[in-house]
């Protein structure tokens, strides 16, 4: 199933990787998501054109478009972060992540990347590669793409750079 071609009339999409398991953001929740935001600086690293504090009206516009498609990450049943995925050349481009601030520091950042591959894979298959973009000055997050196989590639928009990396499962998702 293309992930363009998603609508609210399909099954909900879901999938589980490592114990978690994504879901469709369908019917559209915005909370707990509009709790995760804990200032701008959170709130731009997410989306870097959208008005803090969080605005529920323009994440409702947002979260119902057609394309990306958003998904909830859980872990034991319960949110701990959300993330888009679009159709990108021959990539799947992964969005919109931003995860509960409560539960940062719990070593769940690689495996939602992974998550959000497995998601990709199965909802774009064919897919040769996974690409996101970065606001500059977001040294964590940069860290953790290199950490996860994912390379500079060039500059998305203002203020943000674009990384990839193969979206199959070598070479390996962790560095050794």
């Amino acid at each position: 199933m293309a992930l363009a071609a998603l609508s609210d009339r399909d099954p909900i999409p879901c999938g589980e990787a490592e114990g978690l398991v994504w879901r469709r953001n369908r019917p559209v929740a915005l909370a707990p998501l509009a709790g995760w935001f804990a200032d701008a600086q959170d709130m731009a690293f997410a989306h870097p054109f959208a008005r803090f504090p969080f605005d529920a009206e323009e994440w409702e516009e947002l979260l119902t478009r057609p394309s990306p498609a958003f998904f909830y990450a859980d872990k034991d049943g319960v949110p701990f972060a959300h993330f888009g995925l679009r159709p990108n050349d021959d990539a799947v481009h992964l969005c919109f992540l931003v995860m509960d601030p409560a539960r940062r520091g719990e070593g769940l950042a690689r495996p939602l990347v992974r998550l959000a591959a497995a998601a990709g894979r199965a909802l774009l298959p064919g897919s040769e590669r996974m690409t996101l973009n970065v606001s500059t000055g977001n040294l964590r997050a940069e860290r953790l793409y290199l950490s996860l196989g994912f390379r500079r590639n060039g500059w998305a928009e203002e203020g943000m750079f674009q990384m990839e990396r193969p979206l199959g499962l070598q070479p390996p998702w962790d560095r050794p």
